[in-house]
């Protein structure tokens, strides 16, 4: 099966290539080289996710925007700028949340962006605490409980029913690793 040049298929196929190079160069070091190419994968990432956005297809695109962001804050904080890290890591989060929280984008969209807040706030939670800055460790914890809470307060909703038929199994699986998380850190702060 040949590919065309703008299919969803053949970008994700291109951000596997650049995510891949950039974890190769992360491994011997070469940080702005690694920045490079995390920054062409979250390119790819970002016109990924925007089509899951526009379609009904695709839901799973967040996870690459998520390991994406994730890379690229790895690299921004290995070159030492602290501050650009914690900047790409909050976009992250915020954006993570826009597609779990915006009732416009499809339902199965919603509910990988919740899956995805589990990692971007385990992400989050631990460049603080590597930081020493327990408090803003702990805020962006009750964010993400709060969050969390307010979606699966609305995934018990009538609105979700056939969603939550189809994708039982699913929904367990997140609401129990998202619990499992939150006890975790808990237990990490206390």
């Amino acid at each position: 099966m040949k590919l065309t040049q703008d299919s969803y298929e053949a970008r994700e196929w291109q951000w596997q290539l650049y995510t891949k190079a950039g974890n190769e160069r992360m491994q011997v070091n070469f940080y702005l080289e690694a920045k490079q190419a995390y920054n062409q994968a979250m390119e790819l990432a970002r016109l990924l996710l925007e089509e899951a956005k526009n379609t009904n297809h695709h839901s799973e695109a967040i996870h690459p925007y998520v390991v994406s962001g994730q890379n690229l804050a790895d690299s921004w904080f290995n070159l030492g700028d602290v501050p650009q890290a914690e900047m790409v890591l909050q976009q992250l989060f915020n954006q993570v949340k826009m597609v779990m929280t915006n009732k416009c984008f499809p339902s199965p969209l919603r509910l990988e962006a919740f899956k995805a807040l589990g990692a971007v706030s385990c992400e989050i939670d631990g460049f603080y605490r590597t930081q020493n800055q327990i408090p803003q460790a702990e805020e962006a914890l009750a964010r993400a409980i709060t969050l969390a809470e307010d979606f699966l307060a609305e995934s018990n909703s009538s609105k979700w029913s056939l969603l939550r038929t189809r994708r039982k199994s699913v929904t367990q699986d997140s609401s129990g690793f998202f619990s499992l998380l939150i006890r975790t850190l808990k237990n990490q702060a206390g």
